[in-house]
């Protein structure tokens, strides 16, 4: 396979040949090279110039230090759930989903009476002679 011209299998659809590894070297200095100019730089402009936002305003960018920030509503605040209390809100409504399919219910107020689920399909079935 470090062959100049290797034979080729017309079983693999890929190239069977190595990379030289003087490119790669040569690549690997580069990135090197670019890294290490980069990093001054970078600590300059971040560091000494303040970065975007500091004392850096570069012609064309605006100022925007007289733009307020958008803020938190005044009191009540709306309260963001987490996944502890969304959990277990979850798992207390699946509860009274089941208990109210298993159990039924009725309310006065509209008159309305429910039957468990159960129940009602053995009334179906037996509607319909099954």
């Amino acid at each position: 396979m470090h062959t100049k011209h290797p034979e080729t299998d017309p079983t693999k659809n890929y190239d069977t040949t190595d990379l030289p590894i003087q490119g790669v070297l040569k690549g690997m200095g580069a990135l090197a090279m670019m890294a290490i100019v980069a990093g001054p730089i970078s600590y300059f402009v971040m560091v000494k110039l303040g970065g975007p936002g500091g004392k850096l305003h570069l012609s064309g960018t605006p100022d925007r230090s007289h733009v307020s920030r958008a803020k938190m509503p005044d009191a009540p605040n709306p309260i963001l759930q987490d996944n502890v209390t969304a959990s277990a809100d979850i798992r207390n409504l699946r509860l009274k989903e089941t208990r109210k399919m298993a159990e039924g219910f009725d309310n006065p107020d509209t008159k309305e009476h429910t039957l468990p689920v159960s129940e009602a399909i053995e009334m179906e079935a037996a509607k319909k002679g099954g």
